[in-house]
């Protein structure tokens, strides 16, 4: 017998969760929807048994196998959130992710794309306010084309555009203080007593900019502050390597940003990963990866870096930082 999640289980919702810089990418877990807006669910009867989770600047593959652990077939729906866009981000991206590709068991499987406009509520949570926007006459497509966009002429040219006047609340000192997210979802059917393998592979969204320099990346205040003793020596390394240079001296250093989003992992039985590995792979050996991880990752080999724990807890979020030489 099949059940879906909404009439078999007891569920306790877990609110969505944006990280400050609105641009992640997540593990998998399961949804539901109250009033048109997408919520993570807890998961109890179906745990994480496995992830393999292989992160570079140009592509991201993840397997997962998951077991369910009850005596019934379990019918959810399961979803898997994009980057967030935000005006509170400033810096050149891509338009969310590309070449996007689910399978289970070896089988590709179709999803379906929905959308959702998040207001921030300034320490006090947040909003759907899906609805509300669509019912002002501005589609998903036109605010994508503001947020994306930097300053606040944006918002005034769509307005020259006959778009209606959007709420003040949410503006904060002239920014529109609103993010929209986008999410594919499927129903996915987990065999009683069984388990079940998962793959994604898509090319990342990163953020980038202008390149900077050595002291810049190495200052105490406006630096990278997750570089360590032997990061920072990389860096110094790939500084000494590049060939041309400014006026001053200094070297063009080129740098990409990705995130991705590991504490939906904690949404499925018992909140751990049974056996977690975490892979981050170099274009080549003199790119450095800087990531904020609270996590030692190991050198396996010339390009990978790697973490591997049982029973890991994803407790944060992981953001990775990767320099290189910007006239190549």
């Amino acid at each position: 017998m099949e059940c879906t999640g909404m009439t078999y289980f007891k569920w306790l919702s877990v609110l969505l969760c944006f990280i400050t810089s609105y641009h992640a990418y997540a593990n998998d877990s399961a949804v539901g929807e109250t009033n048109g807006s997408i919520e993570f669910l807890q998961q109890n009867e179906i745990s994480m048994a496995k992830e393999r989770l292989l992160i570079a600047s140009d592509r991201i593959n993840v397997d997962y196998v998951f077991i369910n652990h009850s005596a019934q077939d379990i019918t959810v729906p399961v979803a898997f959130p994009m980057p967030a866009i935000s005006q509170q981000y400033m810096g050149d991206r891509t338009e969310g992710i590309a070449n996007f590709k689910i399978s289970v068991d070896g089988k590709p499987v179709k999803s379906e794309s929905r959308w959702r406009v998040i207001h921030d509520l300034g320490g006090k949570g947040e909003e759907d306010i899906t609805a509300k926007l669509l019912q002002t006459g501005w589609t998903i497509p036109q605010l994508r084309h503001v947020l994306n966009r930097e300053g606040k002429a944006s918002i005034e040219e769509g307005y020259k555009e006959g778009k209606q006047q959007l709420p003040s609340e949410w503006f904060d000192d002239g920014y529109l203080n609103i993010a929209v997210q986008q999410y594919f979802i499927w129903q996915q059917r987990f065999p009683a007593g069984k388990e079940i393998v998962i793959h994604h592979s898509y090319t990342p969204s990163t953020s980038t900019g202008v390149p900077d320099s050595l002291d810049s990346l190495l200052g105490d205040e406006l630096g990278d502050q997750c570089l360590t003793a032997a990061t920072r020596k990389a860096l110094k390394q790939l500084d000494a390597g590049i060939k041309y240079k400014n006026e001053d001296g200094s070297a063009n250093i080129g740098w990409g940003y990705l995130g991705y989003i590991l504490k939906t992992g904690a949404n499925w039985k018992e909140g751990v990963i049974g056996d977690f590995t975490l892979r981050i792979h170099k274009k080549d050996e003199t790119e450095v990866v800087v990531p904020c991880f609270n996590y030692p990752l190991k050198q396996i080999d010339p390009l990978t870096l790697e973490f591997k724990q049982k029973n890991f807890k994803p407790d944060e979020n992981l953001d990775i930082h990767f320099y290189y030489d910007s006239s190549l």
